[in-house]
């Protein structure tokens, strides 16, 4: 891939606009001053610049075919999201407004009455044992 190529400081190259994110050596064609003047001194070579000149521009032109689609792509997730969150703000307000209809309502009944607990009979003690022998319990 052809990139342009302007002199830096350490190098003698400076920064590099390229299409690529990550080449390797050999991806890289480096588009200087010197590298078009050599590239016009024949046809060849300039039939050779020309066709990496219009590689650069058809990988340039996919790329923003591909980010266009992309970028419709997650519109449109987004406003499907967009319309999924209103319709549950809208469900959330909803039951809100049931719940304190409901917690109102309970709020105006009057308290029921305590019930009052009611005591049983009373059972009579039993009579004392009286025939004469003394009863042992164990513990």
């Amino acid at each position: 891939m052809a990139r342009l190529n302007e002199p830096d400081q350490a190098h003698g190259a400076g920064p590099r606009l390229s299409l690529l994110p990550e080449e390797t050596a050999e991806d890289i064609v480096v588009c200087s001053l010197d590298w078009l003047k050599e590239a016009t001194e024949t046809l060849e070579k300039l039939d050779q610049a020309f066709e990496y000149i219009i590689g650069i521009v058809r990988d340039r032109d996919r790329l923003k075919e591909k980010i266009q689609t992309q970028t419709q792509a997650f519109e449109t997730q987004t406003q499907a999201h967009d319309a999924q969150i209103a319709d549950l703000i809208a469900e959330r307000d909803e039951l809100n407004s049931e719940l304190l209809l409901v917690l109102r309502q309970h709020a105006r009944e009057p308290t029921p009455a305590p019930v009052t607990a009611k005591r049983s009979t009373k059972i009579p003690d039993p009579p004392i044992l009286t025939d004469g022998k003394n009863p042992t319990f164990e513990g």
